[in-house]
């Protein structure tokens, strides 16, 4: 018995399965059985066609008969025992799970998933045999889901339902949408709906074609050919088009679309003649079907056919379009017209592709195109004429073209960029056009062209910009420049805040000092012309001196190092307020512009020199231009610059190094010394880390060297002509003291690495002076002399007092044991001993402090005028007598013992050396250098030390001193006529103290040295009318009026009063207040002298000035202003010549009448001696300037040699008389002239 009967059906409508009911199958084998079997009874489709459909009835036809896993779906047995769905005591055989074994039991079990929830009512699973379907059935049944019936008539009858036309209509439509064209027609058929039969048999007809034409052409055409014969006997003629399009009859197909479908279907048509290849047709009926994307696409697929699809861009652009073609026609312009211009342009055919760039919708896409293929000069064209001259300028800007980007910001009337623009170009070619290393500014013969053209755009901008621009101009003008011209460019631009005309004039003020010799430099300067207003006068009157040379340097150092340090820290946010000024400097000087916001800059000349190896090699070309990071960029500038100031600083040296080395004149003293500062100062700058070169240490040693030795011989030999206050501003300066400090390390014993006791001694000296002493100089001093040494308890409390202004006591003992220890030493072995000139300056600084002392119980204290002036200009001693000034200001005990200990150590020291000649001659000569003081001008501070010591602290009788020196011929190494005085005291019949106190104070007076007595004396030692200084305790408050009394040489009170320089401005400078004026004689003494006796409070502060007329055969008459205590006129003052030469005549006469005076050299050197002074004041030179510094140098050579000598009867000795001979000789020829 069957469900179906005995037979096939085949209109199903009397027996058989209805609309919504389905034989699943597992595949088409099985199908096309059933199919064979049921005929149209009912609906066959596998488990997988029935996929998304549902139906009421499902009948599963012989699943587990043709499953692959046959006998293996007993493994769900060993499952329902792990279930407890089976006992443990049904022996039921069964495989145990296997992955490996069973890995299509998932696969299986998700189609018998698929098949079961495919009904919605009933599901008949019907099976061939039980072998493979047992296992399932069994555990169905355990669990009570399934039925088992056998088949039988009444389940036939109950399984067959009937359905109603519209019932297979709709599930022929169902079947139709999934793509079961068979079934859908036979629902289709039972329907009685003829055309949607015809339609799903010509659609499966179709599907079939696709499935097998690949494999069988015949069989696919036949079926498209049947498919479209039947789409058009139901009207579908689109269907059938695309039949005849998959046959490849495009014309048939395309006579369809016209003919049969009208407007609707243009696109079709428009596809068929693009399958034929008819591209124009084709193109046209897209137009016509406003299918622009493909028309557009015909359009492009040939060169006759780019202006056909220009000329219909030309038609859609006179019709207006609704928004939504508007923008897809937009969109398809932009590609069609790229792609049209991209064919030409990859054709080098670039007159052909400009009219599609100018059909490009925005100018915004033509510079992109036009851009991005390099085509500037083109898109410069196309700007410059329709007008944007600011885009213009730009690609200008891009090709590198300064001068033609110049021309077009002038059009677009930037006049300010263009003038900018045009004064880079100029500073590109002046700095680094071929064969320029950075400077100087390199001359060519457009330069003065351009110049004039960046003034005249200038003055289209302002007033204001014209004068920037013309200073600007005017600094890098070919044109030769003086010094004043030069200053003016500097100062102007300084004012402008124009910082490259800065840098450009300093940089060529450094030029002209550097190119002059070293004589066309002015060194006859003092205090004050080292200031930027003193400076700035001498460069406009077209005068150097070392002091302008630094203030150049300083200045254009100054620039570069503000620009390194932005150019290190551009992030810094102190510096971001002159950031734009520093960052236009540097790419100014270096030829660089910004590009855009990016971080980088072009290059403007990539073969300049200051681009280093690196830097080239890391930029970028882009067309044109060069670009260069801005990491690079600055890398290479700091580099350019550092070698700049290297180079410059080194030549600034070596210039400086020649004028320093010029033999010194008093008038020439303070500059020089100044610029051995100057000297150091750089020389510390270049060996600073962050610009030092390698190859520059040594060099660098040398100077500091220099700059030590040249630096305290300067000093000392300043101080040892007794001018010691014309370098008070220098010594006081930091630089100095830096030097000090500096000088250490490098004056070193080489066997324990201590400070030698010569250069101990000198920086005693000058730190005394400048009383200066912080904690790291005096650590460096500790460390070098040991932390237990004499001088390093001194140094102690020298620092000590000058921080509080205590510790006196303290101060003067480790002062004298430091000197008593400095003296015994073996300093024969002494690579560098302490010279007897510094030694006796030490010892006069300890006797002064110590007499100072005594000031405090209101006694009084004996000195000389060089030793007052000498102490009032040591910052110490100043401090330390205002110290003693104050009443009860100091808790420091026994003041009073303290003197006289450190007098006694002074006296017995003297004593000592005075009474061993030989030993201070050797001393002398073992550490002779040129400032060293000679022998016998050591032997006279000595005594003249000694004397005013004796009298302050009563360390012994003057008289028996007196003796003891003559005795040990101390006197006939000294000046006669002081010798004279002194010895002529041992013979007066009263040996009492007040007559060898005038005896002394008239001996001093004698060599221009007064005696200056200061306090109140409690003991009638001092008489009325004594040849001395009187000054009470009080009046020292009031430095500058003393100053004024004794200083009567100061150099600035009697020096011939010269032109003033002009200013910038072509007038003359102020003259400074004169101080000096013509004060009332001092009343004379018995014996001719002038009283000095000044009273407390009355002390006059006028230099006297006598005018003297002088008159030769070569010249007239001249009148000269010269201090009365300079001439040391003795006697009746007198306004004549013959009154001022007076007493230096009657030497010579009494010279050359003592014939056998003339035969001891001791007598020729002792006139000569005494005729230093008088030409030293350069009165002769206004005579005759024959009469010069070259007869005074040698007579200062004659007798310095003679100094020399151990024994004064040698052959030498008379080779140098014979020399004195011949100069008196010269000089006494030459007497007619006075």
């Amino acid at each position: 018995m069957t469900i179906f009967g005995e037979s096939k059906s085949k209109h199903g409508n009397l027996h058989g399965f209805g609309a919504e009911q389905v034989i699943l199958v597992r595949d088409d084998a099985t199908k096309k059985q059933i199919i064979d079997l049921v005929g149209k009874q009912a609906l066959v489709l596998t488990i997988v066609e029935c996929k998304g459909l549902e139906f009421q009835d499902v009948l599963l036809y012989n699943f587990f008969g043709s499953s692959p896993l046959r006998n293996k779906w007993r493994v769900l047995y060993g499952y329902m025992e792990d279930k407890d769905i089976i006992a443990h005591s049904e022996q039921i055989s069964h495989p145990g799970f296997d992955r490996s074994k069973h890995y299509l039991l998932c696969s299986e079990l998700k189609q018998l998933y698929v098949a079961i929830t495919r009904t919605r009512q009933r599901l008949w699973i019907c099976e061939n045999t039980d072998d493979y379907c047992r296992p399932m059935f069994d555990y169905w049944k355990k669990l009570c889901i399934v039925e088992v019936r056998s088949l039988d008539s009444t389940l036939i009858q109950a399984m067959q339902t009937g359905s109603s036309s519209d019932d297979w209509r709709l599930r022929g439509t169902k079947l139709f949408n999934e793509g079961q064209f068979e079934m859908a027609t036979m629902c289709f058929e039972k329907a009685g709906d003829a055309h949607r039969e015809k339609w799903a048999r010509a659609a499966g007809l179709v599907a079939t074609a696709d499935r097998v034409i690949s494999k069988n052409l015949e069989l696919g055409k036949a079926s498209l050919e049947t498919a479209s014969e039947i789409y058009e006997s139901i009207g579908m003629h689109e269907k059938a088009a695309t039949c005849y399009i998959k046959l490849g009859d495009y014309k048939k197909a395309d006579m369809v679309y016209t003919q049969k479908c009208g407007i609707s279907r243009l696109e079709e048509a428009g596809d068929c003649f693009a399958r034929a290849e008819c591209w124009s047709e084709a193109a046209e009926m897209f137009l016509k079907a406003k299918c622009y994307a493909k028309c557009f696409s015909m359009c492009s697929k040939g060169k006759q056919l780019y202006n056909l699809g220009l000329q219909f861009l030309q038609q859609l652009e006179e019709h207006s379009l609704e928004n939504s073609k508007s923008l897809e026609v937009s969109a398809i312009r932009t590609k069609y017209l790229d792609n049209c211009a991209q064919h030409y342009f990859e054709r080098g055919d670039i007159k052909h592709m400009m009219p599609f760039v100018k059909a490009f919708s925005s100018m915004d896409h033509v510079r992109t195109f036009l851009n991005s293929r390099n085509l500037v000069d083109e898109l410069l064209s196309l700007e410059m004429e329709m007008g944007n001259f600011l885009e213009a300028a730009g690609i200008a800007k891009h090709k590198g073209d300064v001068l033609l980007e110049v021309d077009i910001l002038e059009k677009a009337d930037l006049f300010e960029d263009a003038t900018r623009l045009l004064l880079l170009h100029i500073i590109v070619g002046s700095l680094w056009s071929s064969n320029s290393r950075g400077w100087p500014p390199k001359r060519y013969a457009e330069k003065a062209q351009f110049l004039a053209k960046a003034k005249e755009l200038a003055k289209k901008v302002s007033e204001c910009f014209y004068c920037f621009v013309c200073v600007e101009a005017d600094a890098l003008s070919d044109v030769n420049k003086s010094l004043s011209s030069l200053n003016c460019t500097l100062l102007e631009g300084r004012k402008c805040a124009n910082l490259l005309v800065e840098l450009v004039a300093s940089h060529s003020i450094l030029d002209v000092h550097l190119q002059s010799r070293a004589s066309g430099y002015k060194i006859e300067l003092g205090p004050g012309s080292e200031d930027e207003n003193s400076c700035n006068d001498m460069l406009a009157s077209n005068q150097m001196s070392p002091q302008t040379l630094f203030y150049a340097w300083n200045h254009w150092k100054s620039i570069i190092i503000k620009v390194l340090s932005h150019l290190c820290h551009t992030d810094d946010p102190e510096l971001n307020g002159y950031a734009v000024v520093y960052e236009d400097l540097f790419a100014k000087y270096f030829g660089l512009r910004k590009d855009g916001e990016g971080d980088r800059y072009v290059v403007l000349n990539m073969n300049a020199s200051w681009l280093s190896n690196a830097g080239r090699n890391s930029l970028q070309q882009d067309g044109n231009r060069c670009l260069l990071g801005a990491s690079e960029c600055h890398s290479c500038a700091q580099c350019f610059w550092m070698n700049e100031l290297s180079s410059v600083g080194f030549s600034v040296l070596k210039k400086l190094e020649s004028i320093v080395q010029i033999s010194p004149k008093p008038a020439s003293w303070y500059t020089l010394v100044r610029t051995v500062l100057i000297i150091h100062e750089i020389a510390k700058f270049l060996e600073e880390p962050q610009f030092s070169m390698p190859k520059g240490s040594m060099k660098l040693r040398s100077f500091f060297v220099l700059c030590g030795r040249r630096f305290f011989e300067l000093v000392f030999l300043v101080w040892r002509d007794g001018t010691k206050g014309s370098l008070s501003h220098v010594l006081d300066s930091p630089a100095a003291y830096g030097l000090i400090a500096d000088s250490l390390s490098a004056n070193l014993r080489p066997a324990n690495k201590k400070l030698t006791y010569g250069h101990l001694g000198r920086t005693t000296m000058l730190l005394l002076h400048a009383a200066q002493l912080d904690e790291a100089l005096l650590s460096r001093l500790l460390q070098y002399l040991g932390n237990n040494s004499e001088w390093a308890g001194f140094f102690r409390y020298f620092k000590r007092f000058l921080d509080s202004g205590r510790d006196r006591s303290s101060l003067i003992f480790n002062f004298k044991l430091a000197l008593e220890f400095t003296l015994s030493v073996k300093w024969k072995d002494e690579l560098d001993y302490i010279s007897p000139g510094c030694y006796v300056g030490l010892m006069e600084c300890l006797g002064f402090l110590a007499s100072s002392c005594l000031l405090v119980q209101n006694d009084f204290m004996c000195c000389t005028k060089s030793l007052l002036v000498n102490m009032l200009e040591c910052r110490t001693s100043k401090a330390f007598i205002d110290t003693c000034q104050v009443s009860k200001s100091s808790p420091d005990s026994d003041l009073h013992g303290l003197a006289h200990l450190s007098g006694r150590f002074i006296y017995e020291t003297i004593i000592t050396i005075l009474t061993t000649k030989h030993m201070l001659q050797e001393w002398v000569h073992k550490t002779s250098c040129p400032s060293s003081t000679s022998y016998r001008a050591v032997l006279l501070r000595l005594v003249v030390t000694l004397y005013p010591l004796i009298l302050t602290l009563s360390l012994g009788k003057c008289y028996e001193v007196t003796r003891n020196l003559v005795r040990n011929e101390v006197f006939k190494d000294l000046p006669l006529e002081f010798s004279k005085k002194i010895q002529d005291a041992l013979k007066m019949r009263s040996h009492t103290p007040s007559n060898f106190i005038r005896v002394l104070a008239d001996a001093l007076a004698s060599i221009g040295d007064h005696m200056v007595v200061i306090g109140s004396p409690k003991i009638p030692v001092i008489c009325r009318n004594l040849n001395a200084y009187m000054i009470s305790k009080e009046d020292l408050h009031d430095v500058p009026k003393i100053m004024a009394l004794l200083r009567l040489e100061e150099p600035s009170c009697v020096k011939q009063e010269t032109p003033l320089p002009e200013k910038s401005d072509g007038s003359k400078r102020p003259e400074e207040p004169s101080s000096v004026k013509q004060e009332t004689p001092l009343p004379e003494n018995s014996n001719g002298s002038k009283f000095k006796n000044v009273i407390s409070g009355n002390i006059p502060v006028n230099v006297e000035l006598v005018k003297i007329g002088i008159s030769s055969k070569k010249k007239k008459s001249t009148d000269v202003l010269v201090p009365v205590e300079v001439l040391k006129v003795e006697g009746s003052r007198k306004t004549d010549s013959t009154g001022i030469f007076d007493t230096l005549w009657k030497k010579l006469d009494t010279f050359l009448r003592d014939e056998e005076g003339q035969k001891d050299a001791r007598v020729v050197i002792q006139f000569l001696r005494d005729a230093l002074p008088w030409l030293e004041t350069g009165v002769l030179a206004l005579v005759d300037k024959e009469l010069d510094e070259h007869y005074l140098e040698e007579i200062k050579h004659i007798c310095s040699e003679f100094e020399k000598l151990p024994d004064r009867r040698t052959k030498k000795l008379w080779m140098i008389y014979t020399r004195s001979g011949k100069v008196l000789g010269r000089h006494c020829s030459r007497s007619s002239a006075l």
